[in-house]
This record gives structure tokens, C-alpha cells and sequence, in this order.
């Protein structure tokens, strides 16, 4: 089902006040989703998206949310001043999309919702959320701490958390452990490698009670991936580092060398949902964009490809 614009429906909840196509013809149905609200860290985070959406074929999603239950708001919430003010925030954020990548199509929303339900759609266009967030601490589930944590338990596909200007070299960092979505967790972060053109290095995890690898025995199978990653992309740097390294202990070592960490989803828990422990230290320890993966990955041309690097791989 289509909405009369042609596009998908929104949300229960969820009303658009006003959308524009600002360069492109829409042909994709699929998009990265940005959340902006004008503040430096949502800009970095456009910047970041307009790399990922452009090398993946994907739609630029740009969404600014008016809140319809925020007191300033509650008189008015659809009144023109907001949305003209909310229109310019999102131009602004375009033109910057654009500076980065020319020929990418940008689609901007007001949206009158709160700001986690403009950013975690229920329909099926939501390839990855790009958040800019300016807290010192990661998140916290289960306090109501903010946006990125109620996005980060709310959605289904990767989310990715900027808190300042990401770096344009370095190397993408993930943490893979016996866990049963290791492989996917590789995939995502041989994805995210081979779209920016970095190097990747995977740091061995603490080994799950569950499991009878031991850290050189996880090292091993690593390497066998690994192999198999390296066969398909032979112009890609990867390296499974030695499992003497500790994530706490690389992540300090090598923090101003570091451009992506890519961490596994969040884990259910007795007391709910909860942060998997990479991504709670990632975001701790470093400044530049930490990718949590969701339960549905990108999919997209470039995943694609290296889906097919991945048969075999455990």
C-alpha cells in the first residue's frame, strides 16, 4: 500500500507536515535515516550518512521531528513558524549531503512525532539509523536517558551513534566472539571496510560460558573466515589481531586510529533489552562513530557482494 505521494505509509502517529525530494528522482525504497535538529553532532551525522547511502544505492532520509506533546509546542504544533524553521534545518543539512556526495537524492520530513518515532520506521525502508548524539557517556537502557538509547532498544535495523566529526581514515574495529551472530557481525563489518575503503581489524571477545573455544581456538576459526573474506576482496586489509589483545586494551591503545566500531546487537536480559558489552565500551572508551548492528542487516548492493564472500564462513 502507497500513500497518495507514492510513498510508503508512516507510522501510526506519524504526521508528515511537510516533504521535499531536494535533488534526484526517488527510485529506491530503501534509505538511511538521519535525525537533525541543526546541532553540530547531526550535522557530522548527515555527513557520515551521505557517504554510506551514496556507496550503497541508497535514499538520504533527513527527518526533523516536532514533538506535538512538548509544552512550546502543544499550543501550535503544526504551525508554519515551526515548520519553516524545521524546513531551513533541513535544507541546510541537504546542501551539506550534497557537498559530500553531488548525485545522492536527499528526501527531507517535518514530521509531527516524537523524535524516536520519526527516526524508527515499522514499514520496510529503514536500511540503517544515523543519530548524532552530544553525550559524554553511552546510553543506558533501561533510564530514561534520551533519543539514542530509546532508538537503539526501539529499531530493527543498524543504528549508528556520531557524538563529533568522523574521522576520514583509520580503520574500522569489531569485536567477534563465539556468539551464534558472530558471522553476522563479520559480515557487517567487512560491509562497512570495503564501502569507506579501510583496513579492518577484528579484536578476539571473551569467550561465552556457553562455548567450549577457548580464545585461541575463537582466533583460529577467525582466521578461517577470514581466509574466505580475503579471497573475495584482495584489495582489503583484514587482520584478526592476536588474542593477547583485549578490547579494553586495544581500544586505548589504538583510539586515535580508529574511523568505525562496529558492535553486535543489543542482548535481551533479565531486566530487558540491554546493550551488547562492545558496544556499551566502544562508546565509553571512543569518539568516532560506533555502529550497532540490528536483527535485520543492510541489505543493499554492496552487502550483497559480500554475502557471497561469506557462504561458508561460521
Amino acid at each position: 500500500m502507497e500513500t497518495c505521494d507514492g510513498y510508503p505509509p508512516r507510522p501510526v502517529g506519524r504526521a508528515t507536515l511537510g516533504r521535499a525530494v531536494c535533488k534526484g528522482t526517488v527510485r529506491m525504497t530503501r534509505e538511511v535515516t538521519v535525525g537533525v535538529d541543526g546541532s553540530a553532532p547531526a550535522l557530522a551525522a548527515v555527513r557520515w550518512a551521505a557517504v554510506e547511502a551514496n556507496e550503497r544505492g541508497l535514499l538520504l532520509h533527513l527527518v526533523h521531528a516536532i514533538d506535538p506533546f512538548d509544552a512550546a509546542m502543544a499550543s501550535d504544533p503544526e504551525s508554519f513558524r515551526h515548520r519553516g524553521v524545521a524546513q531551513q534545518l533541513l535544507d541546510d543539512a541537504a546542501a551539506q549531503a550534497h557537498e559530500v556526495c553531488p548525485d545522492l537524492t536527499v528526501i527531507t520530513d517535518v514530521v509531527s512525532c516524537t523524535a524516536v518515532q520519526a527516526l524508527v520506521s515499522d514499514d520496510a525502508t529503514g536500511a540503517m539509523i544515523c543519530i548524532g548524539s552530544s553525550g559524554t557517556k553511552p546510553p543506558r537502557p533501561g533510564h530514561r536517558a534520551g533519543i539514542a538509547t530509546e532508538v537503539l532498544i526501539a529499531a530493527r535495523c543498524p543504528v549508528v551513534v556520531i557524538r563529533s566529526e568522523p574521522p576520514n581514515h583509520g580503520k574500522v574495529v569489531a569485536e567477534i566472539n563465539a556468539e551464534c551472530n558472530a558471522a553476522d557481525l563479520l559480515h557487517a563489518a567487512v560491509a562497512e571496510a570495503v564501502v569507506r575503503n579501510l583496513p579492518l581489524r577484528l579484536v578476539i571477545g571473551e569467550a561465552d560460558a556457553a562455548s567450549s573455544l577457548n580464545r585461541d581456538e575463537l582466533h583460529a576459526r577467525l582466521e578461517r573466515d577470514v581466509n574466505r573474506y580475503r579471497a573475495r576482496f584482495p584489495d582489503l586489509d583484514i587482520v584478526a589481531v592476536s588474542p593477547s589483545w583485549r578490547l579494553r586494551d586495544y581500544l586505548r591503545r589504538y583510539v586515535g586510529t580508529i574511523a568505525l566500531f562496529v558492535a553486535a546487537p543489543p542482548q535481551l536480559h533479565d531486566v530487558g533489552t540491554v546493550l551488547h558489552p562492545s558496544a556499551s565500551t566502544a562508546l565509553e572508551m571512543i569518539d568516532c562513530p560506533v555502529m550497532i548492528c540490528g536483527s535485520e542487516p543492510i541489505q543493499a548492493s554492496t552487502t550483497a557482494d559480500v554475502a557471497g564472500a561469506a557462504g561458508g564462513a561460521s
